[in-house]
């Protein structure tokens, strides 16, 4: 009918707590409705080895892949050759298909380390899907990508090149909690780097507006603690 809807399937048993956080990827204010079911869970993933990717000195590497299900995943494996920050993007290649691309990277552990909760999602020249993700790594580092799909199935590359990242240095508060810093991003996959210590014990604000009618520029800020946890 036209109307966006995402589900997803999870097991659960009696008296399990689970949060439900209802949001949209463009930030757009929408009505929606919510509903819960019961049913069986989705059948698990077709899963095929995609070997390994070997990026060049500067961390640049790609693949190809065909995903014939929507249920079929292909693993890929890379090792860093750099320490900084990944692009990692899954792209759909033939106009033919009606494909959304969905990767997630894991650690050497398992652990996810990025998904669609931190992916930014973009559209080619030729209006073909892409789904990118931002990884911080040290050289040596072991990734697992898994390149899935969110719907439908097809042909897709996966690109991995460095971030080109700016430091802009530290924004001061005033005892209240309050700053203010002004950037630029000359590039899609550029990131501006700044640092704050709080002033105050309770909840800080962070927002990352546009400011020019004349760009199609959709903000996209992430946090991170002392350790380098996503907070």
């Amino acid at each position: 009918d036209g109307i966006g809807d995402v589900s997803v399937t999870i097991p659960v048993s009696v008296g399990d707590l689970i949060f439900v956080e209802a949001a949209d990827f463009f930030g757009s204010p929408e009505a929606y409705g919510l509903s819960i079911t019961t049913g069986d869970l989705a059948a698990p993933p077709i899963v095929e080895d995609g070997g390994t990717i070997v990026l060049d000195e500067n961390g640049n590497g790609t693949a190809s892949g065909q995903l014939e299900t929507e249920f079929e995943v292909d693993i890929f494996e890379i090792t860093s050759t750099i320490t900084g920050t990944l692009v990692i993007e899954q792209v759909a290649t033939s106009e033919f298909d009606f494909f959304d691309p969905a990767p997630t990277v894991f650690d050497a552990d398992g652990q996810v380390l990025a998904d669609e909760l931190s992916a930014y999602f973009f559209e080619t020249e030729n209006f073909l899907l892409g789904t990118r993700l931002f990884i911080d790594v040290a050289a040596g580092d072991v990734l697992s990508i898994h390149a899935g799909s969110f719907f439908g199935t097809g042909t897709y590359d996966l690109v991995i090149r460095p971030a080109p990242i700016n430091d802009r240095g530290t924004i001061v508060l005033d005892e209240n909690g309050n700053g203010t810093a002004n950037g630029q991003i000359d590039s899609e996959i550029g990131l501006e780097v700044f640092e704050i210590s709080s002033t105050i014990t309770g909840t800080l604000i962070i927002e990352q507006v546009a400011t020019s009618e004349f760009d199609f520029f959709d903000p996209a800020p992430t946090v991170f603690d002392a350790d380098g946890q996503v907070l």
